[in-house]
């Protein structure tokens, strides 16, 4: 299991510091993650790490007791099925075939992406201050700006690359009428 210290604690986490290096590095626009210090990169990853955490995913843990959502166990609906060919990684568990997932790359992925929308967020932008703020709109020499909502800004949405990567894991709800 990966994990970042802080505070001399072992926080569990979807990705390392050094992970999120290399994938900044091969990403288009990845300077800014670049540019901030090692003590930001392990608080947005572990934020980031616990935000994920918190979705519903489909398939259920190894160990009820592990402290992340994965590894766990899988059921892929039947178009992906032909993705994981690999048996040694599936199991049968009340006559219904699951596939392990240990660490998929895509969890990685996927809290780089938040890690760094964290970081965004954080930056000294007056919009999002205007929103701290409580502002709703604003108008300046007839030029205006509307903040969605009421006023404030969302914290807890996780940003939509990072939901790009795994949203094949994701439990999708529908509302029955």
């Amino acid at each position: 299991m990966k994990t970042i210290t802080i505070n001399e604690k072992e926080i569990p986490v979807y990705c390392t510091v050094e992970e999120a290096d290399q994938y900044f590095s091969e990403k288009f626009g990845g300077e800014n993650w670049a540019e901030q210090t090692g003590d930001n990169k392990k608080r947005a990853i572990v934020t980031a790490t616990r935000k994920l955490n918190q979705l519903t995913y489909k398939g259920f843990k190894v160990d009820v007791q592990q402290p992340l959502q994965f590894p766990r166990y899988y059921k892929p609906n039947y178009a992906s099925k032909r993705n994981y060919t690999s048996e040694a990684n599936a199991v049968r568990i009340y006559g219904k075939s699951y596939i392990l997932i240990e660490e998929p790359e895509e969890m990685v992925f996927a809290c780089c992406e938040e890690a760094a929308s964290l970081l965004q967020k954080n930056e000294d932008s007056v919009h999002i201050k205007n929103q701290k703020l409580g502002i709703a709109s604003t108008t300046i020499l007839g030029n205006s700006v509307s903040y969605t909502g009421n006023g404030t800004a969302d914290t807890t949405a996780v940003c939509s690359e990072a939901l790009f990567h795994i949203e094949k894991y994701l439990m999708q709800t529908a509302r029955v009428v």
